[in-house]
């Protein structure tokens, strides 16, 4: 069997959001519709942020419903550090250390996850030695808690991950083990003394998702298994394997899981006797696939609209093409749609926003300029 790096994997997502952009717009329509010119009446506005003063080669890994990004940068100096930026009131995000007292000896290396409360979950790495590849510590950031303090998470481990975080303060967390695969831990810090070790080994952290909980649907987890096999875990209830191991060549991949416990990732369908092809996919009760002409389903909401790249799909809607939602009167517009933009991707999205009833997303973007992504909030008006 072979197995695909998570190095390897994030090469294929980069190359397939080129591809999606370079291949031109798509139109507006439901799968098998033929496509219509009609679209829904609203428009995207755009909030650009900027990394850190002197930072680069930033990556959001996660963004709440009110739109707040976090993920990592690089600095002047080389190092990485956390990020959290609030579009909406600054054009420029914020590096954590400054504003964050990190443990002795650490560095506040990537913030992964951030919840609608502002709980803020992520890994620290040792001061003076970046990137290590020994050592890691998961922390989480209190809001309510001043002063404001990176708090290391309770683990025996060296190499540890804090994931995800939910609206219900449950962090979601992995550690490296020596065969090479993670555990996975199961966290509270209310009502939790140390985390619950889940049953399960994963394949890799950034294939781990975490839902929120309801009165009706207990905290549930979805990823890779070691064997690259498709899981989904809910509390008190059976592993559940919704998508098998690859027999050979490359596998699924899991990047979310909502309310109602339905999953979303990409997938490989057999379309002719010799050819496979890679689609985005959804798993409530069974494996649905998304249309063709996009490669995967990056995030998902509530009410199921999923990313796809350079659209997303709402199941009243179908696909729609980011660009052509794009409010041209919005003077960012003009660098949204720059000669020079080489790609874009809408990764993220929240809840659909009351008003418009679409949701908001979160986008990079890339110019080819060597200063790595930018990224954007895309905020849903009605359209004029």
């Amino acid at each position: 069997m072979t197995r695909l790096t998570s190095r390897t994997r994030l090469a294929v997502a980069l190359l397939t959001a080129s591809a999606l952009c370079l291949s031109g717009e798509v139109t507006a329509g439901k799968p098998g519709g033929g496509g219509t010119t009609t679209l829904p009446p609203v428009r995207y506005q755009l909030h650009f942020v900027s990394a850190p003063s002197g930072g680069s080669a930033m990556v959001m890994y996660d963004m709440n419903n009110a739109g707040e990004m976090v993920g990592s940068f690089v600095d002047a100096a080389g190092v990485k550090r956390a990020f959290l930026a609030r579009p909406l009131a600054a054009a420029q995000a914020i590096d954590l250390s400054t504003t964050v007292t990190a443990p002795a000896g650490w560095t506040i290396a990537c913030a992964t996850s951030i919840n609608d409360s502002g709980l803020i979950v992520g890994y620290l790495e040792p001061q003076g030695s970046p990137n290590d590849p020994n050592s890691r510590a998961a922390f989480v950031i209190d809001p309510d808690v001043t002063p404001l303090t990176a708090t290391r998470l309770p683990s025996a481990m060296a190499y540890t991950v804090a994931v995800s975080v939910n609206e219900q303060g449950d962090i979601l967390s992995a550690y490296r083990k020596s065969n090479g695969t993670w555990g996975v831990t199961l966290y509270n810090p209310l009502v939790d003394l140390t985390p619950t070790e889940l049953p399960f080994d994963c394949y890799a952290p950034n294939f781990l998702v975490l839902n929120n909980s309801t009165s009706t649907r207990d905290v549930q987890v979805a990823g890779l298994l070691a064997d690259q096999s498709a899981f989904r875990w809910t509390r008190g209830g059976p592993l559940e394997v919704i998508l098998p191991a690859p027999a050979s060549g490359p596998g699924s991949a899991v990047y979310g899981i909502n309310n109602t416990g339905t999953v979303c990732g990409y997938t490989y369908i057999k379309v002719s006797r010799t050819r496979t092809e890679q689609r985005p996919m959804r798993y409530a009760a069974a494996l649905e696939i998304l249309p063709a002409g996009y490669y995967s389903a990056g995030a998902i909401n509530g009410a199921g609209d999923v990313t796809l790249g350079t659209a997303i799909y709402r199941d009243d809607w179908g696909a729609l093409n980011i660009d052509q939602l794009i409010d041209r009167t919005d003077p960012d517009s003009a660098l949204w749609f720059s000669t020079s933009r080489k790609f874009y991707a809408v990764t993220k999205i929240t809840e659909r926003l009351s008003g418009t009833n679409f949701a908001a997303c979160g986008a990079g973007v890339d110019y080819g300029d060597g200063t790595g992504t930018r990224y954007c909030l895309l905020t849903p008006v009605a359209a004029p």
